[in-house]
């Protein structure tokens, strides 16, 4: 599945969201295709209240990736708990 972390672009200086999917850990590429579509899905969007898409890409076909803005609220799972 895709593997979401908290990250830190020193040269930016912002926090952002690293969306990451594992070739070997996604044989059918399900989660990479899903990737793929909200790197698609957030391309096409400007509002203030969705997280904008910074950067798309790879690594040798092994590690797949979107760079999220971090908008500084919390996530779902932070905010249900």
């Amino acid at each position: 599945g895709v593997e979401r972390y908290r990250a830190r672009q020193s040269v930016a200086d912002r926090d952002v969201r690293l969306d990451v999917v594992v070739a070997n850990d996604d044989p059918g590429q399900m989660a990479w295709g899903g990737l793929r579509g909200e790197a698609r899905a957030l391309a096409k969007l400007d509002h203030p209240n969705v997280a904008r898409l910074l950067a798309v890409g790879e690594r040798d076909r092994q590690i797949f990736y979107n760079v999220v803005a971090e908008a500084g609220w919390p996530t779902l799972d932070e905010w249900l708990d």
